[in-house]
């Protein structure tokens, strides 16, 4: 998945965001939310058949050390192994899947999505036109 396909929602939804290079530390992006805490992202680029394993949640987890960030998400274009939904629901770091990009993807371009991440919350669920992660 391209950091520049991302770029433009978190843009759009008022986060300050941080395209990092090609030594990313495991972070494929680095912004601030709104709230003004740091988040780390890793964009993941598979075939739908071919799952996300752990390595994802490793290489986040670590670089939000090296970012000095407050939460991580890996954002992928397939689904995840039940062994990295294990190791991400216990290290919180936030999932996102090929369907619930194609959810946001929709609601962003009907205007509708008004991205929150919470903390404590697995997943994320949609309320009177928010997102909520």
């Amino acid at each position: 998945m391209s950091k520049l396909r991302i770029n433009p929602i978190l843009s759009q939804l008022g986060w300050l965001d941080k395209t990092v290079g090609s030594r990313d530390f495991g972070a494929d992006l680095v912004f601030n939310d709104r709230s003004g805490t740091r988040n780390v992202i890793q964009a993941k680029r598979y075939f739908e058949n071919n799952p996300i394993g752990i390595s994802a949640i490793q290489e986040v987890y670590s670089s939000m050390r090296f970012y000095k960030a407050k939460k991580s998400i890996v954002i992928g274009t397939s689904s995840f192994t039940t062994s990295c939904e294990t190791l991400a629901g216990i290290n919180h770091v936030k999932l996102l899947d090929r369907q619930d990009l194609i959810e946001i993807i929709a609601l962003f371009k009907q205007g509708n999505l008004n991205l929150e991440i919470d903390e404590g919350a697995p997943g994320y669920k949609i309320r009177h036109n928010e997102l909520s992660l």
